[in-house]
């Protein structure tokens, strides 16, 4: 059983007179100011970005034009030389370029009479034996000096004619070896061959 209320409707009596009333602002009205003011907002922050850029491009487009200025005066400067002043420079432009070109074929001579240094200490590496230990390795000119211990003779042998038969290699002379215990302790000197030769 539901009860019903029933209320009675009571007049709006606003004894204020219009004058003296706030007028009420509907919600669209409100939501189009707000709005007026969003648009106001963003274009004053868009204006304010293409300021920036517009002073960023124009400080660019002066850096441009100084440089452009100063290309033109060393062109002008260029353009200017007499037909004598070309003809030295070109003279000694052809100078300067066979000096250089010499130069070029001494470096080149120079290399051709290095040895790869590299391949040839990984000879040392390469032809080792199980049992040989290399304590050091010393260069001095065209000769390589290697000093170690081997297990035996025999494995001592192995290492020297492996050695031997790299083509880089020319001469390999066996300096002194020494029986001390179960180890023979060796040094070695290699002559290495020069590959401009």
């Amino acid at each position: 059983m539901q009860q019903r209320k029933d209320y009675r409707r009571v007049p709006n009596f606003n004894l204020v007179p219009l004058e003296h009333r706030k007028p009420t602002v509907s919600f669209r009205r409100l939501s189009l100011r707000f709005l007026l003011v969003i648009v106001i907002v963003a274009e004053a922050f868009l204006i304010r970005n293409l300021n920036q850029q517009k002073s960023s491009l124009e400080a660019a487009i002066d850096t441009a034009q100084r440089k452009m200025q100063q290309i033109d005066k060393e062109i002008a400067i260029i353009a200017n030389v007499q037909g004598k002043d070309a003809a030295t420079l070109e003279a000694a432009l052809k100078a300067l370029r066979e000096r250089v070109g010499g130069l070029d074929k001494d470096w080149k001579a120079l290399g051709m009479e290095q040895p790869n240094w590299s391949a040839v200490i990984a000879i040392f590496y390469q032809s080792k034996p199980g049992g040989v230990q290399l304590t050091s390795l010393n260069q001095s000119a065209e000769r390589v000096t290697a000093t170690g211990t081997a297990s035996d003779y025999r494995t001592l042998l192995d290492y020297y004619y492996g050695i031997l038969a790299s083509p880089l290699i020319s001469q390999i002379t066996l300096l002194k070896s020494a029986s001390a215990g179960s180890s023979v302790s060796f040094s070695l000197e290699v002559v290495v061959r020069m590959t401009g030769k």
